[in-house]
């Protein structure tokens, strides 16, 4: 599969938004010309405002999720950094465009909210089968690998319920 087989419109209309962060390839030829061209620079970086604004346009409307979204963005600007490290302008115009950063981007944010939010419940759950089942919060510490201290605060929430 060749990226450059597919416009900006056929991606979309296709949902093959994987697709979208190696887009930048169809433009690799020509960096030199953008690095030092405006106006031709321009012309690139309404592509990626074209890109950013239908990604946004998916998520209001719930095609994708929020998650996908900033995914999307981020990873192309990854792949950005990496295909135009030696020009500049490219990097910096399409990379604030794209916004974010790199290695800690907010998609890994809201994935890792997620699991802590999850962990918490599976935590409190287990809490109260054990004291349901007459262990002391000792044990249940033990048990389930957690400080004391952290047992004890799940069981002060489980008893104002």
């Amino acid at each position: 599969m060749k990226v450059q087989n597919y416009s900006i419109d056929a991606i979309f209309g296709k949902r093959l938004f994987f697709l979208i962060p190696f887009h930048i390839f169809v433009y690799e030829k020509n960096f030199e010309v953008y690095d030092r061209d405006e106006q031709r620079m321009i012309e690139l970086t309404k592509v990626y405002e074209e890109i950013v604004e239908k990604l946004n346009v998916y998520a209001k409307e719930q095609v994708i999720d929020e998650y996908t979204r900033i995914t999307i963005i981020d990873m192309s600007k990854k792949v950005l950094e990496h295909l135009a490290k030696k020009y500049s302008n490219v990097r910096e115009e399409v990379g604030a465009i794209m916004g974010g950063k790199i290695l800690d981007y907010p998609a890994k944010d809201i994935l890792n909210q997620g699991r802590a939010e999850g962990r918490a419940e599976e935590l409190a759950f287990l809490v109260k089968r054990k004291l349901e089942r007459g262990d002391s919060v000792e044990k249940i510490a033990d048990d389930l690998m957690e400080e004391v201290s952290v047992i004890e605060e799940i069981v002060a929430k489980l008893q104002t319920i």
